[in-house]
């Protein structure tokens, strides 16, 4: 290939290169001591010549100034009386000071031995002249009168210049021959130094031979080891590549040639972008590879196993786990990649997931015979406790009542036991959400404990209850799960204690939650053989039993506890033990809560009817006419007054003006959804702010559903509006009576044909109008859907039209119709890929069905609608 390198001629040639500027920088060394050597004897003659010379010069024209002024001294003598021979006698004096100042400050006159004394001669001369200054500068008679004085100093003076010029060329003879003993000592020192260096430079060329050796053996041995490392690589079941910072390939082993199809001989100096990177990441890897030349950037080297896609020589594209690390090798940067192929492993991977999906399917089919199994359980159940009713409305006295009460509330309790077989799944995957509601939570410890009174008695056991601290008068949480997670802790505590007690105290913790919310507090204490401490952490799993006296004495599933952990959870609680073996246990559950004033709070939402109030005031928000007219029926007939809004705009301006006891909200409709209209109403603070709002929706998805609670609503009702769903939904949140307790209502049925019920409550000729009108609108609705285009453009117009035809069909209790529209909503709602064109024909086929239904069912009632 034109593009291949050769890395061991890369390699030769550097190490050429720096021995080539070892040699250099070794000759350049020899020729500075030469050049330096040379500099140091040319500069200290030079030195010592030019130091010389001005000393002898300075005091030679000291010697000449000082005879110019004893001259003109002698001349201004012999006439005195003449001015300009004073003036010149002036002169020549500061002259001679100036040249006496010169001397005295010379630096070189003081270098020798005695040069002492001569700074003590000059001082005198200096004192000689300093005493004449005022002569000098007096007035002429002055000077003229002076003038015997300064000869006489004159005298002085030039003996004492005479003597400091011959003991300072006596002195620079002495100095001259030091300098040139100094000059031959140092010549031979530097002498020395070079041998000394020349000694250091062999034993450094000794040194360099030895270390040669050295080298070479490392390098058999890097070699040799290099050998072994090619060896490993080769046997190595990960294919192997060295790249350099270009993308070039420079090693391939053996696993390479089998993983990618290529040889090594066919990739080696190649480009690594051009041989393995698919086409679709080429771009994308060259972008990595330039910002890692041009600012060391690197996104995948060091990060561990990465999952990516490589290519074969053949273009087959395969899944890869890739590993890069960065080696520095002769100031040179390469990457080594470790690159596995996984294509069998994510094969088997895909085998796992659709064998757990096949279990998950199982698990809901199990899921479903549970919910059959219970339903059939519950009902036999439910008849028990309406004739415990029966038996209530009959004459009892209070020891029967007593009987009846525990009786009821234990059938009622045994239901919620059978609903629990249902939590291990459902709790887990979180199908069922809280029911939160308002109630006195001291009368609930109160029923689970007298429901276990008799239990309690016959282990010869004493139950008691204390409210720690100040008790509330009502707490917002969820009433049948906090029930059912006392009354499991109590019977535990009862089966494991004879002959002892057990307390119940309550206590409310302000404020312990994340977000500032109070805890209630939950304590069961016994006085039984207590639970050993290596087998405190397994109490709370599925199907544990403690053993030694525990399994011995008492039978039991071992499930209780961990339902109530699941119950705990899922409350957003804790729950813990302490025990000592023969001493007794401590089991406590903390609860977050929200204090209300009274156990009916309407801030609240509480649920706590046992029937709806009479005539209740209702809103109903629905703009299809059908709906509407059918909602209303059923409301009107339980003695309740209505009220519409035909969007939600409409039941915005109604709730800021009338106060309404709960409003039936629709979710889709034109101008202002269900959802924004609950926001308005919710944040507006006006006589509605607090009031229940249920949403009355054809189909929702879970995760709308929750949207649904979290925008303000209260619950959610699905359309074909059920009767018996209708009247639970009110008693849960327009009740009198807090005795009532919604999870124990039974699941009715829904009705066989609504339009029969309907046709009991409407004359003939509004229903057969109400009919005409949904068939007309439905046809309709088929005939718009079959001439548009069935493609993403008109994906939402499609989804609206289908939401509101199962809205229309749930009303008017057409199962398998409103089914299928479900069905296609989701899959329009949720699939991308989804078929709009086939659920169009199918949904008109199932119409088609539904329609002469509805027909039939008309003419057995011996009703004619025009359509």
């Amino acid at each position: 290939m034109s593009n291949k390198r050769k890395p061991e001629q890369i390699r030769l040639k550097g190490r050429g290169l720096r021995m080539v500027a070892l040699v250099l920088f070794i000759g350049i060394a020899l020729a500075s001591v030469t050049a330096l050597t040379l500099s140091v004897f040319q500069k200290q003659k030079e030195l010592q010549v030019a130091t010389s010379d001005s000393v002898i010069w300075t005091l030679s024209q000291l010697e000449v100034e000082y005879l110019k002024f004893s001259s003109a001294l002698l001349e201004a003598r012999t006439d005195g009386d003449n001015p300009a021979k004073l003036r010149d006698l002036r002169q020549k004096f500061d002259i001679f000071y100036s040249r006496v100042d010169t001397v005295s400050n010379l630096r070189g006159l003081y270098k020798y031995e005695g040069g002492a004394e001569t700074r003590a001669i000059f001082g005198v001369i200096r004192n000689e002249l300093d005493q004449s200054i005022p002569l000098i500068d007096g007035s002429d008679a002055m000077l003229a009168a002076g003038l015997p004085t300064l000869s006489d100093r004159d005298a002085r003076i030039g003996k004492l210049v005479r003597t400091a010029s011959l003991e300072n060329l006596q002195n620079y003879v002495g100095i001259s021959n030091v300098a040139r003993e100094t000059v031959l000592r140092m010549m031979q020192m530097l002498g020395a130094l070079t041998i000394g260096m020349m000694i250091a430079l062999a034993v450094t060329i000794l040194i360099l031979f030895r270390l040669a050796g050295t080298n070479e053996r490392r390098a058999i041995e890097q070699r040799q080891l290099a050998a072994r490392m090619q060896t490993i690589l080769d046997s190595s079941l990960d294919a192997v590549l060295v790249v350099d910072t270009d993308g070039f390939i420079h090693q391939f082993n053996g696993a390479a040639e089998k993983v990618f199809g290529y040889t090594s001989a066919e990739v080696i100096g190649g480009n690594l972008t051009d041989l393995i990177i698919p086409e679709e990441y080429r771009r994308a890897h060259e972008i990595g590879m330039q910002r890692m030349r041009d600012r060391g950037e690197t996104r995948l080297v060091g990060r561990g196993r990465i999952e990516i896609e490589a290519q074969r020589k053949s273009g087959a594209i395969f899944p890869v786990e890739l590993s890069i690390e960065e080696v520095v090798s002769d100031d040179e940067i390469y990457f080594v990649s470790f690159i596995r192929d996984i294509s069998d492993r994510k094969q088997a991977e895909r085998e796992l997931v659709e064998a757990r999906d096949r279990a998950l399917a199982g698990e809901r089919t199990k899921s479903r015979f549970l919910a059959i199994m219970s339903h059939e359980m519950r009902t036999p159940l439910n008849g028990l406790l309406g004739m415990l009713d029966l038996l209530r409305q009959t004459r009892t006295d209070n020891k029967q009542n007593f009987y009846i009460d525990n009786m009821d509330f234990s059938g009622r309790v045994l239901l919620d036991l059978i609903n629990n077989v249902l939590d291990l799944t459902k709790l887990d995957t979180e199908v069922d959400g809280l029911n939160n509601s308002s109630f006195d939570p001291e009368r609930l410890i109160q029923e689970v404990l007298a429901s276990q009174l008799a239990l309690a008695r016959k282990n010869d056991n004493q139950l008691h209850y204390e409210w720690v601290g100040d008790p509330v008068k009502g707490v917002l949480s969820d009433r049948a799960r906090l029930r059912q997670i006392l009354l499991n802790l109590v019977n535990n505590a009862i089966k494991f204690t004879e002959n002892g007690e057990i307390t119940v105290e309550a206590e409310i913790l302000d404020p312990l939650t994340m977000d500032g919310r109070p805890e209630l507090e939950l304590r069961i204490l016994d006085t039984g053989c207590g639970i050993p401490e290596s087998d405190l952490d397994r109490v709370f799993d599925d199907f544990e039993t403690v053993d030694a006296n525990y399994d011995r004495a008492v039978e039991g599933s071992g499930l209780g506890l961990g339902i109530v952990r699941r119950l705990v959870q899922m409350m957003g609680g804790k729950i813990g033990v302490e025990s000592e073996v023969d001493e007794g246990s401590l089991f406590w559950v903390r609860l977050p809560i929200v204090k209300t004033e009274t156990n009916d709070d309407p801030a609240q939402f509480a649920a706590l009817a046992n029937t709806v109030k009479a005539g209740a005031n209702l809103l109903m928000v629905e703009d299809n006419e059908i709906n509407r007219r059918v909602l209303r029926e059923m409301l009107e007939a339980q003695g309740h007054t209505v009220s519409e809004a035909h969007n939600g705009l409409e039941a915005v301006e109604k709730t800021s003006i009338d106060l309404y006891d709960a409003i039936l909200m629709d979710i889709s409709m034109p101008g202002m959804d269900g959802v924004t209209a609950t926001k308005h109403i919710r944040a507006s603070g006006g006589p509605n702010a607090h009031s229940p709002i249920i949403a009355v929706t054809a189909h929702a998805m879970p995760e709308e559903m929750q949207s649904f609670i979290d925008a303000g609503m209260n619950a959610v009702l699905n359309k074909p509006v059920v009767r018996n769903e209708l009247s639970k939904t009110l008693n849960q949140w327009i009740g009198e009576d807090d005795s009532f307790d919604p999870d124990h209502v039974e699941e009715a049925e829904p009705e066989e044909n609504v339009i029969k019920s309907l046709a009991r409550d409407l004359p003939p000729e509004d229903l057969a109008g109400l009919v005409g009108r949904f068939i007309t609108e439905t046809d309709g609705v088929f005939v718009e859907m079959a001439a548009m285009p069935h493609d993403e453009e008109h994906r939402a117009e499609i989804t609206s039209m289908v939401h509101k035809t199962a809205g229309s069909a749930g009303s008017f209790g057409l199962s398998d119709f409103h089914h299928d529209l479900a069905a296609a909503q989701t899959g329009l709602k949720t699939d991308p890929d989804f078929d709009i064109g086939a659920s169009v024909s199918h949904l008109n086929r199932s119409w088609q069905i539904a329609r002469e239904e509805v027909v039939k069912t008309l003419d057995d009632l011996q009703i004619t609608v025009e359509h």
